[in-house]
C-alpha cells in the first residue's frame, strides 16, 4: 500500500463555507473537500475522502496530480495514510483558516487499518 503526505487546510465555520461546520480541503486533489462539526471530525472525514480520491485515480488508470505523486512516502509494507496539516493565509482570524499544527495538537494524522 502506498502512503502519501498531503497538505490540508482547515477553514473555520463561516458564511462562505458553512456557518456551523468546519471545512477542510486537500489542495493537491481537485474536489477533495470535507465538512465536520470539529477540526478533528473534519480531518477524519477529509482523510477518508482523500484516500477514496486517490483510490479512484488508481482504479480508473488516471494519472495522479504531480503534487500527489511527489508526496509519496517510501515506507515498509503498511496499510496507512498520512495527512500533514498546514496553515495558509495571513492569520487564522483573517484567512478563515485554523492553524492545527499548534504545539497542543498533532501536526499530522495517521490512520492504520
Amino acid at each position: 500500500m502506498a502512503t502519501y503526505k498531503l497538505a490540508a487546510v482547515i477553514h473555520e465555520p463561516s458564511e462562505s463555507t458553512e456557518p456551523d461546520k468546519y471545512m477542510a480541503e486537500v489542495p493537491a486533489l481537485p474536489a477533495c473537500v470535507a465538512w465536520g462539526d470539529t477540526p478533528d471530525d473534519v480531518l477524519d472525514i477529509l482523510q477518508s475522502v482523500a484516500t477514496a480520491s486517490i483510490e479512484v485515480y488508481v482504479e480508473r488508470g488516471y494519472e495522479l496530480p504531480d503534487e500527489v505523486k511527489a508526496s509519496l512516502i517510501d515506507s515498509a509494507d503498511t496499510n496507512s495514510v498520512l495527512v500533514a496539516v498546514s496553515h495558509t493565509g495571513n492569520s487564522p482570524a483573517n484567512s478563515g483558516c485554523s492553524a492545527v499544527n499548534s504545539p497542543d495538537r498533532d501536526a499530522a494524522i495517521t490512520r492504520f487499518g
